[in-house]
């Protein structure tokens, strides 16, 4: 993936609205790549959000449980999408489970790093 793709998929996603050219760069050149076989678990909901990850390519499910405690699918996700911030900016336990439902490429940003570039845009 390139660094203009990811930095275009950043642009799009609402919770990086904030930030302009120059910190989506900023935030793209701290992406760790990922790379996913099919059935291999991203998230696991429950667990500490100490990353974000953006989908590059490949297809991921996201699933959640129910009060009785069943999985149950909530979407899938398609590259360009953003999985496990709500969890990076709550600090709550993530919501859901993501699986490659394919084999797949994340790009990871850790939450210590992503929220120094948040704070320093909303300055």
């Amino acid at each position: 993936c390139s660094s203009d793709l990811a930095a275009e998929y950043l642009s799009k996603a609402k919770i990086f609205s904030a930030l302009d050219e120059t910190g989506r760069a900023r935030l793209v050149a701290l992406a760790k790549p990922v790379q996913l076989s099919e059935g291999e678990v991203l998230i696991e909901e429950g667990t500490p959000g100490d990353a974000f990850y953006l989908l590059v390519a490949g297809q991921l499910r996201v699933e959640s449980r129910n009060l009785s405690d069943v999985s149950r699918p909530v979407a899938h996700a398609e590259p360009g999408t953003v999985l496990g911030e709500i969890a990076v900016l709550t600090r709550e336990p993530r919501t859901a489970t993501v699986t490659a439902d394919s084999e797949a490429k994340v790009l990871r940003f850790d939450r210590v790093e992503v929220l120094a570039i948040l704070e320093e845009a909303a300055a």
